[in-house]
């Protein structure tokens, strides 16, 4: 299987949960990519039914490592978005509402040296 190929099993496959937020949380300082994980995997423990597809990369910048998350099962409530950014505290924090048609589930796939699943994601069913 080519890279290509497993780039468009990756896209294909992560196409099938339901987003909520897209979510760029940085480290004020070089952090390992495990790290990085648990870190996220903290963050979302004050929700319940959270989960995050996570890709770490190494940036333009110095080669360090950063990553890129989308996050599903807690709703895009402004008190949610609120309850996010007060509660990370390793650094900055981008987040913005999930959209499919801004690219971020492919950037995270093209560009992530890993990729994880943190939590059980919910597979998307569109509304009739």
């Amino acid at each position: 299987m080519t890279d290509a190929d497993l780039n468009a099993a990756w896209t294909a496959w992560l196409r099938t949960f339901r987003y909520d937020w897209w979510a760029t949380p940085a480290f004020g300082h070089p952090t390992s990519a495990a790290a990085m994980r648990r870190a996220v995997t903290a963050w979302l423990q004050p929700f319940p039914k959270a989960y995050a597809v996570v890709g770490v990369q190494r940036g333009p910048l110095g080669n360090r490592l950063h990553l890129h998350g989308l996050l599903g099962g807690i709703g895009r409530h402004p008190d949610t978005e609120r309850m996010l950014r007060d509660a990370w505290r390793h650094g900055n924090l981008s987040i913005v509402g999930f959209s499919p048609r801004r690219g971020a589930l492919d950037y995270i796939v093209h560009q992530a040296t890993e990729i994880e699943i943190i939590g059980q994601p919910v597979i998307y069913r569109p509304r009739r």
